[in-house]
């Protein structure tokens, strides 16, 4: 059997900036088809607009029901280094689990100087799954 994988693809021009006033996290919002494999990719770049070199750099990104719900499903976290790409993703497995409606999540990037800044946040709506089995 072969399985159909969704892939999603975000070019997000991010202008990294770690320390300063302004809020360095970007929006965005986008569907997740309940039990499908999700690939999302982000492109950081830097003040320059050129690829932000992501060695040394770490990654989380966390799905909620809500904001404060204590429960939630880590996204799987992978980075090329020198260009800027982040790829979040969840298997079919993961989002058969979700229950339709909206979710919030985030990414947070930790520098090697170990400062954590979130990078992108918004909502994902999950649209329910017809077939099952």
């Amino acid at each position: 059997m072969n399985f159909i994988r969704k892939f999603i693809y975000f070019l997000i021009n991010i202008k990294i900036k770690i320390f300063g006033d302004k809020k360095l996290a970007q929006t965005a919002h986008f569907m997740l088809d309940q039990g499908t494999d999700f690939l999302a990719s982000i492109q950081l770049k830097n003040r320059e607009n050129l690829p932000y070199n992501l060695t040394g750099h770490t990654l989380r990104s966390q799905l909620r029901k809500t904001y404060s719900t204590e429960s939630y499903i880590e996204f799987s976290t992978t980075h090329t280094n020198a260009d800027g790409i982040i790829f979040l993703a969840l298997n079919h497995i993961q989002t058969d689990t979700l229950e339709p409606g909206k979710y919030a999540f985030d990414v947070e990037l930790t520098t090697p100087d170990n400062i954590v800044v979130r990078i992108l946040e918004g909502i994902v709506t999950v649209t329910p799954s017809i077939t099952r089995g």
